[in-house]
């Protein structure tokens, strides 16, 4: 993900240029530091831990956790 595009293009109606940088995304999730807000490693472990475990989860249940409780 290291293209700096910003509205990335089409091509056969997939995106084929990253919005954002692994960095700039992990900078955007976090804000301002103030807000509860998780980076995008914390976010990537937690998937993955919903995704390998044993019993289904809701989304309800564990996308808040990536807002810091408050859904955008």
């Amino acid at each position: 993900m290291e293209s700096r595009a910003r509205g990335g293009s089409h091509e056969g109606g997939g995106l084929t240029q990253a919005l954002f940088t692994y960095d700039e995304a992990d900078i955007i999730l976090r804000a301002d530091g103030q807000s509860d807000f998780v980076g995008i490693n914390a976010i990537d472990g937690l998937i993955a831990a919903v995704a390998a475990g044993p019993a289904f989860i809701e989304t309800h249940e564990w996308l808040p956790q990536i807002f810091g409780k408050r859904m955008p």
